[in-house]
């Protein structure tokens, strides 16, 4: 609004601007004139200047209240902006089961996500967690997630995922990278990176325990 008002009264304030400095050179050259032939002239000089504050005046007052209207719709906007990020955690009805959830913690609904995973490091833990994510459907791309919601899928099972790393721990970590949109359709990102060896005290909680014997004699 401001550039608009700039853009059509700033070539007619230049003029009177010339104008003023006209009159006042005018003025200033031919004091033989007495008071009452300089009125015309002092008049005009103060009608133009009244303009001029007039136009000062205006431009402040719309510069501040596009100011504060680019401010409103900036607190709007941090109000609807969503937060995404990835978590692997277990199945609570069959612990060994393996989720990858995508959860928004952030106060408005993300639109057409988009999710790209890749391996930090190069470890087999790494790269075998990484093969079992692409075949989830998750991984392909979500229409939209509520803010405060989250979506999973189990994508493994550790003792499975164990059983092909020969023994080895996991270690590693992946990065989860998000694109979406919020309700402004504006684009936005944000990125997880999950560490794979936190995945070891899970699987450690799952091995059988051994059983304890007593020696009666």
């Amino acid at each position: 609004m401001y550039s608009i008002f700039r853009r059509i009264f700033t070539p007619a304030l230049y003029v009177l601007i010339f104008f003023i400095g006209f009159q006042t050179a005018y003025w200033w050259f031919l004091p033989r004139n007495t008071p009452e032939q300089n009125l015309p002239v002092l008049t005009t000089l103060a009608a133009l200047s009244a303009v001029w504050l007039a136009y000062a005046l205006a431009a402040a007052f719309i510069r501040r209240r596009q100011w504060q209207d680019e401010h409103a719709m900036k607190l709007e906007r941090e109000n609807v902006r969503p937060l995404l990020y990835a978590e692997m955690r277990y199945n609570r009805e069959a612990p060994e089961k393996l989720l990858f959830a995508v959860c928004n913690q952030g106060k408005g609904a993300a639109n057409n996500i988009r999710l790209n995973i890749e391996p930090q490091a190069d470890s087999p833990a790494a790269a075998t967690l990484f093969a079992a994510l692409q075949d989830l459907p998750l991984t392909k791309g979500m229409a939209q997630l509520a803010a405060g919601e989250d979506y999973a899928e189990i994508f493994g099972d550790i003792r499975t995922l164990l059983d092909g790393l020969n023994g080895q721990a996991f270690d590693g970590t992946l990065k989860v990278v998000f694109a979406y949109d919020n309700i402004f359709g504006e684009a936005q990102t944000s990125e997880t990176v999950l560490d794979l060896a936190l995945l070891n005290g899970l699987a450690a909680a799952l091995q059988p325990k051994p059983r304890r014997t007593f020696n009666i004699f």
